[in-house]
């Protein structure tokens, strides 16, 4: 087997990502912190100051790399995929902080933001925030953003929808791909 593959293989820590996913936040929390403002027409003006989305789609491509390597080698490990415990592994590491950032965000709007708009909004959408459907509402405009969790509950599946040997976490084996030394 290649020896680039086994090293990677051999990786459990990614620390060169750390960088990227740092940089996909600061992205994402710029671009949300003035999306509302008053100035917002002045910085869309300024191109680079518009690029903040991007951070979603580095965060997607960080997420797709790793829940993919994961998959590949809980098949290598094991021979298959549970995606049953894919999806408990999966729930255990994102509910807690999403639900105690739901939770903080509820105290903040209770103390300090008491009878705004601001505040109706967010409890008249309490319910989707809880069951984690919010982004299935018609409300929101900015589907995309949302679309990383959405691929990260839906990659898995996908073997189970559609069996394929073109993807390396179906039921299917995984086919071997030639490399200079099988020549």
């Amino acid at each position: 087997m290649n020896s680039s593959y086994t090293r990677f293989r051999e990786v459990r820590f990614f620390g060169s990502l750390d960088g990227l996913r740092a940089l996909s936040i600061v992205g994402v929390i710029w671009f949300h912190s003035w999306w509302s403002t008053p100035y917002y027409p002045t910085l869309a003006s300024l191109p680079v100051l518009r690029q903040g989305e991007w951070g979603v789609h580095i965060f997607f491509a960080i997420s797709g790399f790793l829940i993919t390597t994961l998959l590949l080698r809980e098949q290598n490990r094991s021979g298959t995929i549970s995606i049953r415990d894919f999806y408990i592994r999966r729930s255990l590491r994102i509910w807690p902080l999403y639900y105690a950032t739901v939770a903080i965000y509820a105290v903040i709007m209770l103390t300090f933001q008491r009878g705004s708009g601001r505040a109706h909004t967010f409890f008249h959408y309490l319910p989707g925030f809880l069951t984690y459907t919010y982004t299935l509402t018609p409300l929101v405009p900015r589907l995309p953003s949302k679309c990383p969790s959405l691929f990260n509950q839906a990659i898995p599946s996908v073997s189970i929808v559609r069996p394929s040997p073109l993807l390396p976490f179906s039921r299917s084996p995984v086919p071997h791909i030639p490399t200079s030394k099988d020549l």
